[in-house]
């Protein structure tokens, strides 16, 4: 049976309700599992990354970042799974298991070399003695220094708690 290129706009087009019903269907199937799985919608609600990102806003969460075990790269940003996937983090990862890190005069060390933090735009006054991580442990916090330390939510963390990074 063949169609014209005209039939075969119309039946596109203007599809039957089967059709629309099969197209439904199919968008169910494909996207239910890539926004549950791969591209995870997130929320942004907090300062505690400002000014790199909002206190309000919408970002999805790249999970093929971190399939395989990936760890991405010091001073990336990551989601971080705090409660489930109901309440996740968006954080800066600072450093790794094996590593020691700590805060100073409002100056971030890790393995005591100074840190450079170009993202770090406003004023700090931390001091936090010096932890060690294990080695499945990270260490992460976020960009609004300007908060107290205790305002944070953070640091160490467990590896297996990354979700994924931001998609933008």
């Amino acid at each position: 049976m063949k169609f014209s290129a005209k039939e075969l706009l119309s039946v596109l087009l203007k599809p039957s309700p089967k059709m629309q019903f099969i197209r439904i269907v199919l968008l169910i199937v494909i996207l239910f599992p890539w926004f549950k799985y791969v591209c995870i919608p997130q929320v942004i609600s907090g300062k505690s990354m400002a000014p790199t990102y909002p206190a309000f806003g919408f970002n999805f969460c790249w999970t093929p970042a971190v399939w395989n075990n990936k760890i991405p790269k010091r001073q990336s940003v990551v989601i971080m799974k705090y409660r489930g996937k109901e309440q996740m983090l968006l954080k800066r990862i600072i450093a790794f298991g094996g590593e020691t890190v700590f805060f100073y005069h409002g100056k971030l060390f890790v393995n005591d070399k100074m840190l450079n933090e170009p993202y770090v735009k406003y004023p700090c006054k931390w001091d936090s003695k010096p932890i060690t991580l294990k080695k499945d442990e990270v260490y992460v916090i976020g960009d609004n220094r300007s908060m107290s330390f205790n305002q944070h939510i953070g640091g160490v963390m467990k590896k297996s708690k990354i979700a994924g990074v931001p998609l933008w």
